[in-house]
């Protein structure tokens, strides 16, 4: 059978088209059903429908598989009892049920936030399969917390609950002696994500699984590969491997992604997060406590005596008005910081019960998108860039006249010129808008051919692109009015981003013309499905 290959098409048709037995690892990460839409496919079908799709390309994957091949299927709530059922009916046997628990999940509003998914692990012969155990062990308590010398220096075997920020939950909770194993997860928050798909799977979990389950010059099969994860992960520890994807523009990608890397190269996130992944600043949690006794009255006061009589948008990203109002805060004694101030004021005007506060000034109109072309991406990479340190959002960034200081300095990095307040409003203008911009479908996008930026030329036309680090792809989706003078700023801010982005190559380019009305639903597709380095994540949270 050739292997290290991708192979467009359907998954059941294609495998089923194949000899049987000739896979060792099975990895799948399939639709779950809950109406995401990916580039060609919307996973959205009646109960009995999904299942018996479910039944078919998990018996096609498991003829796939050799005598003592192992299957791993990640699933999320909705049905993971079905396919675990599902999964046994086709002959699989299952050793665990693995639970990898995760912070920063999708925010809800009328329910729990989830924060788990769950990992299936089957094989064909329960008396016969691959467990590389000295190839997965981990630090075990006493030689992670206790420092103990009678600890095994080899570690443990790890359990079945897998953490990817234990750093966060603190001394008291999830410890390596528990039924808990650490894995880092490739976030938004995080330097090394390389990932540009919303479902996509952290190497460093996917490197555990093909660690223990496959040895070296085994061969390895994602059903549905998506963006190429379990394929470059395989690559990466030695692995033959297979992908199956619908899609054209995710092979494209995979592809682009597979041919960078080598064997033996490192996997991206940190292998153990107690020293490797980054900590919430506990600096910025302080920020976000409400602060106690300021006087509202005093605190209004003090906004309404500010010239010109600008809304609150236009004090926080002024300097000067921000300076003005601070100054006018100091003089009424009221009790907290800058930063307090700002924020109770921000609060107090959401609440609704201050008409005063909801001034409609001019300020709305101060800079159109088309004014704003030339830089507005510096300012979605500068607030990437601060909520990468622990900022919740550009609020709290605004807020904080240091913090916002430090943004200013971000945005310049990548394109010098404009003013710290041009910086911020367009910022806001980001923030406010994205919501508003309509999801259009990619699949009728087709996007050029990968060129390096400094050969590439483009008409002054509106465009959605991709720019591409050779070891993390993407790095920014991004529209313009004008690619051709967006080209010309994209070249120089190369040197702005090289210590946000790592890269050892080229940088590289893809793009797509589009009509204006559009432009912005297409970036907000690509957005939400590539999830790239330094774009803010627009995808809606669930309800």
């Amino acid at each position: 059978m050739k292997t290290d290959r991708l192979i467009s098409g359907d998954c059941v048709k294609t495998l089923n088209s194949m000899d049987a037995g000739w896979a060792d690892l099975a990895v799948a990460d399939p639709p779950y059903n809950i109406g995401y839409k990916y580039d060609v496919y919307v996973d959205r079908l009646e109960d009995d429908k999904y299942l018996e799709w479910t039944k078919a390309w998990i018996s096609a994957t498991v003829r796939s598989l050799k005598p003592d091949g192992t299957f791993w299927i990640a699933i999320g709530d909705e049905y993971a009892a079905e396919v675990k059922r599902v999964a046994e009916s086709c002959g699989l046997h299952m050793r665990n049920w693995v639970i990898w628990y995760y912070t920063f999940g999708v925010h809800c509003t009328t329910k729990f936030t989830r924060s788990h998914t769950h990992l299936l692990y089957f094989v064909k012969d329960p008396k016969r399969f691959t467990f590389n155990v000295d190839e997965i062990r981990v630090p075990s308590a006493r030689q992670l917390v206790y420092n103990d010398k009678r600890a095994n220096s080899v570690g443990r075997v790890p359990d079945n609950t897998w953490v990817l920020r234990p750093q966060d939950i603190g001394d008291g909770g999830f410890l390596p002696d528990h039924d808990t194993m650490y894995v880092p997860r490739i976030a938004g928050t995080f330097k090394e994500r390389a990932q540009f798909h919303g479902c996509q799977l952290p190497e460093q979990l996917l490197g555990r699984i093909v660690r223990a389950c496959s040895d070296p010059e085994g061969t390895v099969v994602d059903p549905f590969s998506g963006t190429g994860s379990t394929l470059v992960t395989a690559k990466k520890l030695g692995r033959h491997w297979m992908g199956i994807e619908l899609s054209e523009d995710y092979i494209q990608f995979s592809n682009d992604r597979l041919s960078e890397v080598r064997t033996g190269d490192p996997l991206t996130g940190g292998e153990e997060p107690k020293t490797s992944a980054p900590r919430t600043t506990i600096d910025r949690q302080k920020n976000l406590r409400r602060p106690q006794g300021i006087d509202e009255t005093a605190l209004i006061d003090a906004f309404a005596n500010l010239k010109g009589s600008p809304t609150i948008d236009h004090m926080v990203a002024d300097p000067l008005l921000n300076a003005e109002f601070i100054d006018n805060c100091s003089t009424r004694q009221i009790p907290g910081r800058p930063a307090d101030w700002c924020r109770v004021l921000m609060n107090l005007r959401r609440s609704g019960n201050y008409p005063e506060l909801k001034r409609q000034g001019s300020s709305r109109d101060l800079m159109d998108w088309k004014n704003a072309d030339s830089f507005e991406f510096a300012c979605e990479m500068g607030l990437r860039r601060m909520l990468d340190e622990g900022f919740r959002s550009l609020d709290d960034v605004l807020c904080d006249p240091e913090a916002a200081m430090r943004f200013d300095r971000y945005c310049r990095a990548v394109c010098p010129g404009q003013t710290s307040f041009e910086y911020r409003w367009v910022a806001l203008k980001l923030r406010k808008s994205v919501d508003k911009w309509s999801r259009t479908s990619i699949g009728r996008s087709r996007l050029g051919q990968a060129k390096p930026l400094d050969k590439i030329r483009c008409s002054p036309d509106p465009c959605v692109y991709i720019v591409l680090a050779q070891n993390e792809l993407p790095a920014f989706v991004g529209f313009t009015h004008n690619m051709e003078e967006r080209l010309e700023a994209t070249k120089l801010a190369l040197d702005g981003i090289r210590d946000w982005v790592p890269n050892t190559g080229e940088w590289m380019i893809r793009t797509s013309k589009v009509r204006l009305d559009t432009g912005r639903g297409k970036q907000r597709a690509f957005v939400d499905d590539l999830q790239p380095r330094l774009n803010l994540l627009v995808t809606n949270s669930s309800s």
